[in-house]
Protein backbone atom coordinates (compact mmCIF):
# COMPACT_ATOMS: atom_id res chain seq x y z
CA UNK A 1 0.00 0.00 0.00
CA UNK A 2 1.46 3.39 -1.00
CA UNK A 3 2.43 5.28 2.06
CA UNK A 4 4.13 9.02 1.93
CA UNK A 5 5.11 11.40 4.37
CA UNK A 6 6.12 14.71 4.13
CA UNK A 7 7.16 16.69 7.28
CA UNK A 8 7.09 20.25 8.39
CA UNK A 9 10.07 21.69 8.98
CA UNK A 10 10.72 24.73 11.18
CA UNK A 11 13.90 26.40 11.71
CA UNK A 12 14.83 24.87 14.67
CA UNK A 13 14.36 21.43 13.13
CA UNK A 14 16.56 22.52 10.28
CA UNK A 15 19.66 22.87 12.50
CA UNK A 16 19.61 19.33 13.13
CA UNK A 17 22.91 17.71 12.11
CA UNK A 18 20.49 15.33 9.82
CA UNK A 19 16.96 15.72 9.69
CA UNK A 20 14.36 13.77 7.47
CA UNK A 21 12.02 15.87 4.87
CA UNK A 22 10.57 13.31 3.35
CA UNK A 23 10.01 9.13 2.83
CA UNK A 24 7.89 7.14 0.51
CA UNK A 25 7.04 3.17 0.08
CA UNK A 26 5.27 1.62 -2.80
CA UNK A 27 4.89 5.06 -4.57
CA UNK A 28 3.60 4.92 -7.82
CA UNK A 29 6.75 6.64 -9.65
CA UNK A 30 6.13 8.89 -12.53
CA UNK A 31 8.23 10.36 -14.93
CA UNK A 32 9.96 13.63 -13.26
CA UNK A 33 12.93 16.09 -14.92
CA UNK A 34 14.81 17.70 -11.86
CA UNK A 35 17.17 19.79 -14.00
CA UNK A 36 18.23 22.25 -10.98
CA UNK A 37 18.29 19.17 -8.68
CA UNK A 38 16.54 18.05 -5.48
CA UNK A 39 16.79 20.15 -2.44
CA UNK A 40 17.68 17.24 0.14
CA UNK A 41 19.78 14.09 -0.36
CA UNK A 42 18.01 11.34 -1.62
CA UNK A 43 17.75 7.48 -1.35
CA UNK A 44 15.59 6.03 -4.35
CA UNK A 45 15.27 1.81 -4.48
CA UNK A 46 13.20 -0.20 -6.86
CA UNK A 47 10.57 -1.91 -5.71
CA UNK A 48 9.12 -3.66 -8.44
CA UNK A 49 9.44 -2.49 -12.89
CA UNK A 50 11.64 -1.13 -13.87
CA UNK A 51 12.86 2.97 -14.60
CA UNK A 52 14.96 4.49 -16.45
CA UNK A 53 17.37 7.17 -14.31
CA UNK A 54 19.79 9.91 -15.95
CA UNK A 55 22.17 12.09 -13.96
CA UNK A 56 24.07 14.15 -16.75
CA UNK A 57 25.41 11.92 -19.22
CA UNK A 58 25.01 8.62 -17.19
CA UNK A 59 21.89 6.25 -17.66
CA UNK A 60 20.85 2.93 -15.80
CA UNK A 61 18.25 1.09 -15.46
CA UNK A 62 16.88 1.06 -12.24
CA UNK A 63 14.95 -2.72 -11.43
CA UNK A 64 14.37 -4.76 -8.61
CA UNK A 65 16.59 -4.83 -5.57
CA UNK A 66 18.35 -1.61 -7.34
CA UNK A 67 18.46 1.96 -5.42
CA UNK A 68 20.40 4.44 -6.20
CA UNK A 69 21.82 7.86 -3.63
CA UNK A 70 21.24 10.61 -5.82
CA UNK A 71 23.39 14.00 -4.12
CA UNK A 72 21.58 17.36 -2.67
CA UNK A 73 21.33 19.78 -6.07
CA UNK A 74 22.60 17.04 -8.53
CA UNK A 75 20.27 17.26 -11.74
CA UNK A 76 18.84 14.20 -12.69
CA UNK A 77 15.31 13.13 -14.59
CA UNK A 78 13.66 9.40 -14.15
CA UNK A 79 11.13 7.65 -16.15
CA UNK A 80 9.52 4.08 -16.02
CA UNK A 81 10.01 1.63 -18.47
CA UNK A 82 7.72 -0.67 -17.56
CA UNK A 83 3.74 0.12 -16.67
CA UNK A 84 3.88 0.08 -12.85
CA UNK A 85 6.85 1.70 -11.30
CA UNK A 86 7.35 1.23 -7.53
CA UNK A 87 9.53 2.87 -5.38
CA UNK A 88 10.76 3.10 -2.30
CA UNK A 89 12.54 6.59 -0.92
CA UNK A 90 13.85 8.47 1.69
CA UNK A 91 15.37 12.02 1.57
CA UNK A 92 17.20 14.26 4.62
CA UNK A 93 19.08 17.16 5.16
CA UNK A 94 21.47 18.66 7.46
CA UNK A 95 24.93 20.19 8.01
CA UNK A 96 26.68 16.55 8.79
CA UNK A 97 25.10 14.40 5.81
CA UNK A 98 28.05 15.04 3.29
CA UNK A 99 30.23 14.15 5.31
CA UNK A 100 28.50 11.40 7.10
CA UNK A 101 28.27 9.73 3.08
CA UNK A 102 31.59 10.55 2.67
CA UNK A 103 32.99 8.66 5.30
CA UNK A 104 30.77 5.33 4.35
CA UNK A 105 32.42 5.85 0.86
CA UNK A 106 29.36 7.25 -0.62
CA UNK A 107 31.04 10.29 -2.74
CA UNK A 108 28.96 11.02 -5.21
CA UNK A 109 25.49 9.92 -6.74
CA UNK A 110 25.76 6.46 -7.84
CA UNK A 111 23.61 3.36 -8.26
CA UNK A 112 24.01 -0.29 -6.13
CA UNK A 113 22.68 -3.87 -5.90
CA UNK A 114 20.50 -4.25 -2.68
CA UNK A 115 21.36 -7.29 -0.77
CA UNK A 116 17.67 -7.40 1.33
CA UNK A 117 15.55 -4.67 0.04
CA UNK A 118 13.01 -5.30 2.81
CA UNK A 119 15.23 -4.65 5.39
CA UNK A 120 16.00 -1.09 3.71
CA UNK A 121 11.66 -0.39 3.10
CA UNK A 122 11.53 -1.28 6.97
CA UNK A 123 13.30 1.48 8.10
CA UNK A 124 11.85 3.50 5.58
CA UNK A 125 8.16 2.56 6.77
CA UNK A 126 8.93 2.97 10.66
CA UNK A 127 10.48 7.03 9.77
CA UNK A 128 6.53 7.30 8.24
CA UNK A 129 5.14 6.11 11.01
CA UNK A 130 6.98 7.87 13.15
CA UNK A 131 6.60 10.85 11.80
CA UNK A 132 2.26 10.26 10.86
CA UNK A 133 2.50 9.39 14.95
CA UNK A 134 4.95 12.32 17.07
CA UNK A 135 6.24 14.14 13.70
CA UNK A 136 9.02 14.03 16.42
CA UNK A 137 12.54 15.63 14.16
CA UNK A 138 14.72 14.47 16.83
CA UNK A 139 13.28 10.98 16.67
CA UNK A 140 13.31 11.03 12.93
CA UNK A 141 16.87 12.86 13.00
CA UNK A 142 18.06 9.52 15.21
CA UNK A 143 16.28 7.43 13.14
CA UNK A 144 18.24 9.19 9.62
CA UNK A 145 21.49 8.92 10.81
CA UNK A 146 20.63 4.97 11.69
CA UNK A 147 19.70 4.35 7.79
CA UNK A 148 22.21 5.95 6.63
CA UNK A 149 24.70 4.06 8.71
CA UNK A 150 23.39 0.70 8.28
CA UNK A 151 22.83 1.31 3.87
CA UNK A 152 26.65 -0.46 4.10
CA UNK A 153 25.22 -3.40 5.51
CA UNK A 154 22.34 -3.96 3.24
CA UNK A 155 23.97 -3.18 0.07
CA UNK A 156 26.76 -4.49 -2.52
CA UNK A 157 28.96 -2.06 -4.07
CA UNK A 158 28.15 -1.17 -7.81
CA UNK A 159 29.38 -3.59 -9.88
CA UNK A 160 27.71 -6.12 -12.23
CA UNK A 161 26.32 -9.47 -11.41
CA UNK A 162 29.14 -10.68 -13.90
CA UNK A 163 31.50 -9.25 -11.75
CA UNK A 164 30.65 -9.92 -8.60
CA UNK A 165 30.16 -13.81 -8.94
CA UNK A 166 33.51 -13.32 -11.07
CA UNK A 167 35.00 -12.14 -7.77
CA UNK A 168 34.09 -14.84 -5.54
CA UNK A 169 35.65 -17.27 -7.68
CA UNK A 170 39.10 -14.68 -7.45
CA UNK A 171 38.68 -14.34 -3.58
CA UNK A 172 38.26 -17.74 -2.59
CA UNK A 173 41.21 -18.56 -4.64
CA UNK A 174 43.25 -16.43 -3.13
CA UNK A 175 41.73 -17.35 0.72
CA UNK A 176 42.94 -21.07 -0.12
CA UNK A 177 46.22 -20.05 -2.05
CA UNK A 178 47.80 -17.03 0.01
CA UNK A 179 50.81 -18.94 0.83
CA UNK A 180 51.65 -20.04 -2.93
CA UNK A 181 53.36 -17.62 -5.30
CA UNK A 182 50.07 -15.94 -6.85
CA UNK A 183 50.42 -13.69 -10.39
CA UNK A 184 48.04 -11.09 -11.37
CA UNK A 185 47.92 -13.37 -14.53
CA UNK A 186 47.13 -16.89 -12.77
CA UNK A 187 43.91 -14.76 -10.93
CA UNK A 188 42.77 -13.56 -14.15
CA UNK A 189 43.09 -16.93 -15.73
CA UNK A 190 40.51 -18.33 -13.04
CA UNK A 191 37.97 -16.24 -14.96
CA UNK A 192 39.15 -16.30 -18.60
CA UNK A 193 39.57 -12.58 -18.64
CA UNK A 194 42.69 -10.10 -19.16
CA UNK A 195 45.00 -8.89 -16.30
CA UNK A 196 43.83 -5.43 -16.80
CA UNK A 197 40.12 -6.23 -16.62
CA UNK A 198 40.69 -8.14 -13.41
CA UNK A 199 42.45 -5.32 -11.77
CA UNK A 200 39.57 -2.93 -12.18
CA UNK A 201 36.42 -5.32 -10.95
CA UNK A 202 39.50 -6.16 -8.44
CA UNK A 203 39.23 -2.94 -7.18
CA UNK A 204 35.80 -1.72 -7.83
CA UNK A 205 34.43 -4.33 -5.60
CA UNK A 206 37.03 -4.49 -2.95
CA UNK A 207 38.37 -1.32 -2.95
CA UNK A 208 41.76 -2.67 -2.71
CA UNK A 209 44.34 -3.55 -5.60
CA UNK A 210 44.90 -7.66 -5.67
CA UNK A 211 48.15 -7.38 -4.33
CA UNK A 212 46.84 -5.51 -1.57
CA UNK A 213 43.73 -7.76 -0.66
CA UNK A 214 46.53 -10.55 -1.05
CA UNK A 215 49.11 -9.29 1.74
CA UNK A 216 46.57 -8.29 3.62
CA UNK A 217 45.40 -11.86 3.85
CA UNK A 218 48.96 -12.78 4.55
CA UNK A 219 48.99 -10.70 7.63
CA UNK A 220 45.94 -11.69 9.18
CA UNK A 221 47.21 -15.61 8.70
CA UNK A 222 50.47 -14.60 10.13
CA UNK A 223 48.78 -13.27 13.33
CA UNK A 224 47.31 -16.33 13.83
CA UNK A 225 50.59 -18.45 13.63
CA UNK A 226 52.46 -15.80 15.88
CA UNK A 227 50.03 -16.22 18.72
CA UNK A 228 49.54 -19.57 18.33
CA UNK A 229 52.58 -21.15 17.22
CA UNK A 230 56.83 -20.82 18.09
CA UNK A 231 57.93 -20.27 14.61
CA UNK A 232 60.07 -17.44 14.29
CA UNK A 233 58.69 -14.04 12.81
CA UNK A 234 61.19 -14.69 9.25
CA UNK A 235 59.33 -18.18 9.25
CA UNK A 236 56.59 -17.59 9.67
CA UNK A 237 56.52 -14.71 6.79
CA UNK A 238 57.68 -17.65 4.39
CA UNK A 239 55.33 -19.99 5.51
CA UNK A 240 52.12 -17.36 4.62
CA UNK A 241 54.00 -16.63 1.38
CA UNK A 242 56.56 -13.83 1.65
CA UNK A 243 60.10 -14.69 0.33
CA UNK A 244 61.80 -11.86 1.81
CA UNK A 245 61.75 -11.36 5.85
CA UNK A 246 62.15 -7.26 5.17
CA UNK A 247 59.30 -6.89 2.75
CA UNK A 248 57.40 -9.26 4.97
CA UNK A 249 58.08 -6.73 8.21
CA UNK A 250 57.41 -4.05 6.02
CA UNK A 251 53.77 -4.54 5.08
CA UNK A 252 53.05 -5.95 8.48
CA UNK A 253 53.87 -2.77 9.89
CA UNK A 254 52.19 -1.14 7.23
CA UNK A 255 48.78 -2.67 7.92
CA UNK A 256 48.77 -3.20 11.79
CA UNK A 257 50.92 0.22 12.84
CA UNK A 258 53.60 -2.10 14.56
CA UNK A 259 56.29 -4.39 13.59
CA UNK A 260 55.39 -7.83 14.15
CA UNK A 261 57.97 -8.71 16.98
CA UNK A 262 56.06 -5.72 18.75
CA UNK A 263 52.56 -7.38 17.83
CA UNK A 264 53.62 -10.81 19.52
CA UNK A 265 55.19 -9.24 22.37
CA UNK A 266 52.09 -7.38 23.15
CA UNK A 267 49.55 -10.70 23.02
CA UNK A 268 52.52 -13.13 24.22
CA UNK A 269 54.35 -10.80 26.72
Amino acid sequence: MQQTFFPMILDKDAKLPIYLTSAGCEFHQDSIDRRYGFSSYHWIQCYEGKGEVTIGNDSIILEKDMGMIIYKDEPHHYRPLSETWLTDWITFDGFAVKQLLNSLGFYKSNYYYIKDIDLIRQKIINCIETGDSYNNHNQLSVMSYDFIMSLPDYIIHKSSPFQLSKMAIVIEYINENYFNTLTIDTLASLIDVTPQYLCRIFIESTKKRPFEYINGVRIQKSKELMLNTSLSISKIGKQVGFEDASYYGKWFKRIEKVTPGAFRKHYKG
